[in-house]
C-alpha cells in the first residue's frame, strides 16, 4: 500500500510491489517473510522511504528459528541502515488484546533496541477504518507504549480490499460499483491516516543503529553463557553425586576401622 501511494497510484491502477519470492507461503503460524528485506521506495516528489520488512517472531517452529530471525534482522540493519526513524508494529484491530505472539515480539524487540527507542515505536491497527470499529484494548500494550495516541494509526488496507474485491467479482453477482465504492472510500481514509503517520515520522529523532547492533551482540553473548552454563550443569550434578558417594563410603570405612581398634 505504501508503495502504491508513494508512486501516486489509486484503486484503478494498484500494483503489487512486495517481493513474493521472499514469502514462505506456509502455515500462517509461521513467519511468512523468509528473511529481512529492505525496500527502497521513492515518492513522486523525490522523498526516499526505506522499509525493512522483517521476519515475524514467535515462530511456531521453535525458539531456534526466532534466534535465526533476530540474527537476520540485526545483520540486515548493520549492513543497510545506519539510522532508524521508527519501528512499526502491526496489530489486528478486530481483536481485543495483543496476541501472545505480538506480546512476545515486543519483549524480544526490547532486547534488541535501546530504551531510548521507546518514543520511536508506532502501532498500526489494521482491519478497522475508524476508532468506532476497533476492539483493541490500550491496556494490553506494554507500559512504555500505554497512554500514547499520537503513535497509533488505524488502517483498513485498501490494497487488501482491492485484491479481495477482484476475487469476489468472479464469484458474486453483487454490483461491481459497490465494491469500487468500498475500495475508493478505504483509499481516501488511508491517505488521511498516512498523512498523520508521515507527520509523526517527521517529528521523531532518528536513532543510530550502532547501539542496536551492540545490544544484540551483548544479548547473544549472554545467551551463549547461559547455554554453556545449562550444558555444564548436568556434569556438575554428576560430579556432585560422585563426591557424595565417595564421602559416604569414606565415612563408613573410617567408622569400621575405629570400631575394630
Amino acid at each position: 500500500m505504501l508503495a502504491n501511494v508513494l508512486n501516486g497510484k489509486n484503486p484503478q491502477n494498484y500494483e503489487f510491489f512486495h517481493d513474493r519470492s521472499n514469502e514462505a507461503g506456509g502455515d500462517l503460524n509461521q513467519s511468512q517473510t523468509s528473511s529481512a528485506r529492505l525496500y527502497r521506495l521513492t515518492s513522486e516528489n523525490g522523498v526516499e522511504v526505506r522499509i525493512l520488512d522483517t521476519p515475524g517472531l514467535a515462530d511456531t517452529r521453535g525458539p531456534e528459528r526466532d534466534e535465526q530471525h533476530k540474527a537476520n534482522i540485526a545483520r540486515a540493519i548493520e549492513e543497510t541502515i545506519p539510522i532508524v526513524n521508527a519501528v512499526i508494529i502491526i496489530a489486528n484491530g478486530t481483536e481485543e488484546r495483543l496476541g501472545a505472539a505480538t506480546d512476545y515480539a515486543l519483549t524480544t524487540l526490547s532486547s534488541i533496541f535501546p530504551n531510548t527507542f521507546a518514543n520511536n515505536i508506532g502501532i498500526v491497527v489494521t482491519n478497522v477504518a475508524t476508532q468506532m470499529f476497533s476492539n483493541f484494548d490500550q491496556n494490553s500494550l506494554p507500559d512504555p507504549l500505554r497512554g500514547l495516541t499520537n503513535n497509533q494509526f488505524l488502517l483498513d488496507n485498501p490494497v487488501a480490499l482491492w485484491n479481495k474485491s477482484n476475487k469476489m467479482r468472479n464469484q458474486s453477482t453483487t454490483d461491481k460499483v459497490e465494491f469500487e465504492n468500498v475500495v475508493n472510500g478505504a483509499h481516501t481514509k488511508a491517505l488521511r491516516e498516512l498523512v498523520r503517520l508521515f507527520d509523526w515520522l517527521d517529528s521523531l529523532i532518528p536513532q543510530p543503529t550502532e547501539e542496536i547492533i551492540n545490544l544484540h551482540r551483548k544479548s547473544q553473548e549472554i545467551d551463549g553463557r547461559i547455554e554453556d552454563a545449562m550444558t555444564y550443569r548436568p556434569k556438575l550434578v554428576e560430579m556432585n553425586n560422585e563426591l557424595t558417594q565417595r564421602n559416604e563410603w569414606y565415612n563408613q570405612n573410617v567408622e569400621v576401622r575405629l570400631f575394630a581398634s
